[in-house]
């Protein structure tokens, strides 16, 4: 038996943040959008879409379910 797991967070430095997400969720629904992350809440982000529309908490399980599942890519602004 495992006395201890690995767990696995999102980093606090995203809160702020524009990101790309693209991909398939657990429920096969497939995003390609940007947001804004609003929050980080160790397993959850909470994002904000282009609207200013709050979406629900993502769980970082939709990240790591398959192959296809979302990506997340943090959008920098050059000079």
């Amino acid at each position: 038996m495992e006395t201890f797991i690995e767990s696995k967070v999102f980093n606090q430095k995203l809160a702020g943040k524009a990101v790309r997400i693209k991909g398939f969720d657990i429920d096969g629904g497939n995003w390609d959008r940007l947001f804004l992350v609003k929050d980080v809440k160790g397993e959850y982000i909470t994002l904000i879409n282009c609207q200013g529309e709050e979406i629900e908490d993502v769980h970082i399980e939709n990240f790591e379910h398959a192959e296809d599942g979302l990506k997340i890519t943090v959008l920098e602004e050059k000079e």
